[in-house]
């Protein structure tokens, strides 16, 4: 794979990532790790159900608005962004994940 492959960036629906958080069977403070979170839609859907969410994303200009559209999320602590590129992260994750 080309390293022009690992920069797409596909983006989900918002009604694919409600269906998928649905089939996945995510429930009220479960720890999710979401890795290339893009704009928030799976984000969105995830945060929905309760769960706290750990996201990892690599475009600084995706960061932002993540920050932007969650930013009382953050600040609540259900959410969490890391900045960085998930092949070379190492989470460090609450006790019991």
């Amino acid at each position: 794979m080309t390293e022009a492959q690992f920069d797409q960036q596909h983006d989900l629906s918002p009604a694919a990532a409600r269906s998928f958080v649905a089939t996945a069977g995510v429930r009220k403070r479960d720890a999710v790790f979401e890795v290339g979170a893009g704009l928030g839609e799976l984000t969105a859907a995830i945060l929905h159900t309760g769960a706290n969410v750990h996201a990892v994303e690599r475009d600084h200009a995706r960061i932002k608005k993540l920050r932007e559209r969650f930013e009382t999320q953050i600040k609540e602590g259900q959410l969490t962004v890391h900045a960085a590129d998930a092949r070379f992260f190492t989470p460090i994750l609450p006790e019991g994940w």
